[in-house]
């Protein structure tokens, strides 16, 4: 009886993990856009482990030479984002935690791209990410600037 019971869960936890495995392949981006420095952007080609993700917006900000909530003074052509208060809060840190971001809108839909997290984004929701100038157009393709905001689907690299 307990060998069949046994049998039975096996088989029940071995298809819970492919029901969890198989849309992780499919949200794996082609190429994911990441800055390796404060003004060098490359492209990298090496697949990145995901969280699942969670639907939201984003927009975009300008640096101003302000000092992040992580510490530091970034350009607007750095891959960077600003997330809500929420992760900040109850002794987390996303502090150079990295997030992909895909488009789920405009002319950009379907490009993803990987951000570092170095600041809080005071007027933001749990499910909003505001990024800098760069990552933002990227995002946005030919719509640019203008379409001010744009759905997208995101969540935390491992």
């Amino acid at each position: 009886m307990n060998s069949r019971i046994t049998s039975i869960l096996i088989v029940l936890f071995a298809l819970l993990a492919l029901t969890f495995a198989a849309p992780m392949a499919d949200a794996l981006p082609e190429a994911i856009s990441e800055v390796v420095s404060e003004t060098e952007a490359v492209e990298d080609t090496r697949p990145v482990l995901m969280s699942r993700g969670m639907w939201g917006k984003s927009t975009y900000y300008y640096q101003n030479g302000v000092t992040a909530k992580c510490g530091q003074v970034y350009q607007d052509n750095v891959y960077i984002a600003a997330l809500a208060p929420y992760y900040f809060e109850g002794g987390r840190n996303p502090c150079n935690k990295r997030i992909w971001i895909k488009a789920q809108s405009g002319k950009g839909k379907g490009r993803t791209l990987v951000a570092t997290v170095v600041d809080r984004c005071a007027g933001c929701v749990r499910e909003h990410v505001d990024l800098a100038v760069e990552p933002f157009k990227r995002l946005a393709g030919d719509s640019g600037l203008d379409i001010g905001v744009l759905q997208i689907e995101w969540g935390w690299t491992n």
